[in-house]
């Protein structure tokens, strides 16, 4: 009698965990990938700030780079919606490899889009331990799904949380993206149809909606570093 509870028991766990994988995989919103010690962390709904999505969960760079705690001193790490955007989808991305050392607010990675490039700056301090392979291989869409399976790099950092002193979270990014999309938008008025408000979808691609000066003042301003050419 005990042999058949015990193996009605595992049978009942097997199928648990198989339904529970099944809703993870169909729901899409799940941030961790498979990698050692990474923490499955199921994503609420992002919340609109001027036109733009924010991940609650998530903490950000004044950069519009975002990062998130993801098992022992371990931190994934992308980009957030206004940056997608900004960029549009992107041709390409260079990215740094495992093994790579990254400085918080230093140099990270550069998005290309067509003949437009951008810098961008690391939300952390830690090594590079593993690169998302879905980006390069045009197998997801960056901008439009920045926060789950658009993730960038796993980075492994000495204190997760002395690097989110330095970060935007709780509920300073709401605030933040308001004000960002606002600047953005009066920085654009003249000749760029920039109509989004707040709780509309912004532009898919402000990238293309500017000539190349107002292109290096977007970058230099929103994203804090240098536009490449």
């Amino acid at each position: 009698m005990v042999v058949i509870l015990v193996a009605i028991t595992l049978t009942l766990l097997v199928l648990a965990d198989w339904l529970l994988r099944r809703n993870n995989e169909a729901g899409g919103e799940v941030v961790a990938a498979q990698l050692p010690d990474a923490k499955t962390i199921q994503l609420v709904e992002p919340l609109c700030a001027g036109g733009f999505h924010v991940q609650p969960e998530m903490s950000y760079h004044l950069g519009h780079a975002w990062a998130l705690e993801d098992g022992p001193s371990r931190a994934r790490v992308g980009i957030d919606e206004f940056a997608a955007k900004l960029v549009g989808e992107a041709d390409h991305i260079d990215l740094p490899q495992p093994g790579d050392r990254l400085v918080q607010g230093g140099p990270a990675w550069v998005l290309h889009h067509g003949d437009r490039h951008a810098a961008m700056l690391s939300p952390v301090t830690g090594e590079v331990v593993a690169v998302n392979p879905l980006i390069n291989e045009h197998k997801v869409s960056l901008s439009k799904a920045p926060y789950t399976q658009g993730w960038l790099l796993s980075v492994r950092v000495q204190d997760f949380h002395r690097d989110q002193n330095n970060l935007l979270h709780g509920d300073l990014p709401l605030k933040w993206m308001e004000l960002s999309s606002a600047q953005l938008r009066s920085k654009l008025k003249s000749g760029v149809a920039l109509s989004f408000r707040n709780g509309e979808k912004s532009a898919e691609s402000i990238c293309d909606m500017v000539d190349e000066a107002q292109w290096n003042d977007v970058v230099h301003e929103f994203l804090l570093a240098d536009a490449k050419h």
